[in-house]
């Protein structure tokens, strides 16, 4: 029986999901490959400064309306 998948709750998710994007969308915005994303979701690595800094305008978030989740 397969397992259940734990969703990710590291900045990087968080990012794409607020956003809509996959994996990939996401990967090709960074310059880094579909693998490092999911990595770093999983925790198998860590975010770089340099990935950071690319993350950096997307993770400043607009506040969303009163009511929206």
């Amino acid at each position: 029986m397969p397992r259940r998948s734990i969703p990710s709750t590291t900045l990087l998710a968080q990012v794409r999901k607020y956003y809509g994007l996959d994996q990939q969308e996401l990967a090709d915005y960074l310059r880094i490959s579909r693998p490092y994303v999911a990595d770093i979701e999983a925790g198998r690595r860590s975010l770089t400064s340099k990935i950071l800094l690319r993350l950096n305008p997307l993770a400043l978030l607009p506040a969303r309306p009163a009511g929206l989740k």
